[in-house]
């Protein structure tokens, strides 16, 4: 077995990481999908579209 050099992947993905990054993906689709429309549109995707979301992110 070699040892790993610096900078190289070993190749393991930890569940609970990849779950957490697919949680924020989410997130950023939201975001992604309100640029540009006003303050007040925004505000109401995110407690629509962002707050069950989040909610799942903390549990």
């Amino acid at each position: 077995m070699r040892k790993k050099r610096r900078g190289e992947r070993t190749g393991h993905i930890y569940p609970v990481a990849l779950e957490a990054v697919q949680k924020l993906d989410a997130l950023f689709d939201v975001e992604r999908g309100i640029n540009g429309k006003t303050r007040a549109e925004r505000l109401a995707a995110r407690k629509e579209l962002s707050t069950p979301l989040i909610a799942k992110l903390h549990d």
